[in-house]
């Protein structure tokens, strides 16, 4: 491979790692759904949550959508009903909530430190 083309390729790789590591793209003002048995959507993408706050009623469902590159999870384990999803790029996951009232950290078990979020199950 020519000098030209691995530069071009470098290039293209540090693009790709930039965009995956970019932070806030403005979401959706953080809107936290309605719970009523309608359920709520979360989206998964450029390792983050959107929204990071839900609000749902026990056994509605969330919707799981990985916008992403990376394949994502929406894992809860604060109770023994835990929750773990994984959601591989560009599939959206339906997972019930079937857990007491309270307010449960959500993360991706992949990427903790950077994807979590709070849902209060009323």
């Amino acid at each position: 491979m020519g000098w030209r083309k691995m530069l071009a390729a470098g290039a293209v790789i540090v693009a790709m790692v930039a965009t995956g590591c970019g932070g806030d793209d403005g979401g959706n003002g953080g809107d936290t759904g309605d719970g009523g048995g309608s359920g709520v959507t979360v989206t998964a993408a450029d390792f983050s949550f959107d929204p990071t706050e839900l609000s749902v009623s026990s056994g509605d469902t969330v919707t799981v959508t990985n916008d992403g590159a990376a394949s994502h999870t929406f894992t809860i384990e604060e109770h023994e009903d835990a929750v773990d999803e994984e959601v591989a790029p560009g599939d959206t996951a339906d997972v019930t909530i079937d857990v007491p009232a309270g307010e449960y950290e959500f993360y991706c078990e992949f990427h903790p430190d950077q994807m979590t979020g709070t849902l209060t199950v009323s």
